[in-house]
């Protein structure tokens, strides 16, 4: 039986926080240890946790509200398992997840695997189920900025020594946390499993609590490419690294621009053609790159706040 830390960071998530913790102590074939940061002071969430009076169940509180980053690693520090996963307040796991996932890092001695989630958009009754599997480190960077084939830190299980010695989440950024983490942590030659089993599942949702603000999200997009460009890979090629990045970059800037808002994609779709996406891109048709702009944009807009 594995033991699995799973880390939920928490602001003004009363109404959906037990279903989150819930959802965890459910799994199967686990010894599950939840650890909540409240991130500030929410009473209401405090109470929906009391309730729950589980030994299994450990509760921080923040001083103040400091962002889901910092929650992350402070519940990082805290967790006491050798394995873990980062799920959102409003999210959940369903199925075997956790037991599978855990079953395949323990048989390919891997250091984070990536499971399938399920988007779900509660107000439309809208439902898509995503599986991952890429033939390596490099063909999963590529897909996830240039393919749109996105991972959910809901279905992705860490080893905590190895998700710790890449330095965990980075505080520097306001948005992208999610994709950033799990792209550095490929290029940081982490070795990657599979499971086809159970599910994450994202919530959709507009609420008061999401971060709108649009300027700090895209000086986040760009901060966390010269970062991501600035890591010297032995699985990723610096060709592929820098061509993936800045296609990525061109998809978010161009998707802006199309929908007039000149002020985000500007600076973007510039830093991309510094680069040199346009003149490395012939692998594309128009038809391909159509089709990647839109899968990519219609995701990160919802995603890192940029709609």
């Amino acid at each position: 039986m594995h033991d699995i830390s799973v880390v939920i960071p928490a602001y003004k998530a009363s109404e959906t926080i037990e279903r989150a913790v819930l959802s965890v102590f459910g799994q199967k074939s686990i010894r599950a240890q939840v650890v909540v940061v409240i991130d500030g002071q929410c009473a209401a969430t405090k109470a929906k946790l009391e309730a729950i009076a589980d030994p299994r169940l450990c509760v921080l509180v923040n001083d103040v509200n400091a962002g889901a980053q910092v929650s992350r690693n402070r519940g990082l520090a805290a967790s006491t398992s050798p394995l873990v996963m980062f799920l959102d307040a409003d999210d959940y796991v369903t199925g075997d997840l956790l037991c599978a996932l855990a079953d395949s890092m323990m048989l390919n001695k891997a250091d984070l695997g990536f499971g399938p989630w399920i988007w779900l958009d509660e107000e439309k009754n809208l439902i898509r189920r995503n599986v991952r599997r890429f033939g390596s480190s490099q063909e999963a960077f590529e897909q996830i900025l240039l393919g749109g084939k996105f991972v959910h830190p809901s279905a992705t299980l860490w080893s905590r020594d190895y998700v710790t010695a890449i330095g965990g989440w980075d505080e520097d950024l306001a948005r992208f946390q999610d994709v950033e983490i799990a792209l550095r942590g490929l290029l940081r030659n982490g070795r990657v499993c599979y499971s086809d089993k159970g599910a994450g599942v994202y919530v959709q949702h507009n609420s008061d609590h999401r971060i709108t603000g649009k300027g700090k999200n895209a000086a986040s997009l760009l901060l966390a490419a010269e970062k991501l460009l600035a890591i010297k890979s032995q699985v990723v090629d610096d060709i592929s690294q820098r061509r993936a990045i800045a296609g990525f970059l061109h998809n978010i800037g161009s998707g802006l621009l199309r929908d007039d808002r000149a002020e985000l994609g500007r600076d973007i779709v510039a830093r991309a053609r510094e680069l040199g996406w346009g003149r490395t891109t012939s692998y594309l048709n128009s038809e391909a790159r159509s089709l990647m702009l839109r899968q990519t944009f219609r995701h990160l807009k919802n995603r890192i706040g940029l709609s």
